[in-house]
């Protein structure tokens, strides 16, 4: 892993030689907390695989998109990473991410002064075909739902999702 400088030195470098930037974070409950994980994801139109730098893990106070947005900001405060440098939030699209005003990107944005206008919210794929089919299940089973047959079809979708060598199979 590396120490604090060296990952100052890693963005720097691959910043000035054209890759973007994408935050990626996502939470866990510990004990009474939840502990925030920050990465930098660094992707490059030439290089066939990015690079992933973590960047900081924190406690913040919930789940809120200004909570979250906070932790972010703290993380790219530690490693003088500006605002203005960053393409996208990568996150798990919860519902407390998404908002258009209440959301992480939604108050990331203000809380560095809307900076970057452009930064997009990227959703996990896998994230979001696992509310998608939760709330399938939902419709199917009754408000409550089947949490064990959610279980067993998100655990079938997902293994079949990471065999396919050719996504284009799913369809």
């Amino acid at each position: 892993m590396l120490d604090e400088q060296q990952t100052k030195l890693w963005i720097q470098s691959a910043l000035s030689a054209g890759y973007w930037l994408v935050l990626g974070c996502d939470d866990s409950p510990h004990q009474n907390h939840k502990i925030q994980i920050v990465v930098a994801h660094l992707y490059s139109p030439e290089a066939q695989t990015p690079i992933t730098l973590f960047l900081n893990a924190s406690f913040i106070a919930s789940n809120s998109g200004f909570d979250q947005a906070q932790g972010l900001l703290h993380a790219i405060k530690l490693h003088n990473i500006s605002p203005a440098t960053i393409d996208g939030l990568a996150m798990d699209h919860a519902k407390t991410q998404i908002g258009i005003r209440q959301g992480t990107l939604a108050k990331f944005r203000e809380l560095t002064s809307n900076s970057n206008p452009c930064i997009v919210f990227m959703a996990c794929q896998l994230h979001r075909m696992s509310f998608t089919l939760e709330e399938v299940l939902q419709c199917v089973f009754g408000k409550l739902g089947d949490k064990d047959t959610y279980h067993v079809i998100e655990l079938v979708f997902k293994c079949n999702y990471l065999q396919c060598k050719d996504k284009d199979q799913l369809k």
